[in-house]
């Protein structure tokens, strides 16, 4: 039984800035292409 590596905490910080960062592009993308409110729509489909 190996002890957990701490090595492996550090990718899913990595993934999740990573994630946001690719939502924050997707959203940037969205708003040149198309208006504020199709993305605002898009990327918060909840509210």
């Amino acid at each position: 039984m190996h002890a957990p590596l701490p090595a492996r905490r550090r990718p899913e910080r990595r993934a999740r800035s990573v994630a946001a960062v690719s939502l924050r592009a997707q959203v940037a993308v969205a708003r040149r292409t198309r208006g504020s409110r199709a993305t605002s729509a898009r990327t918060m489909p909840r509210r």
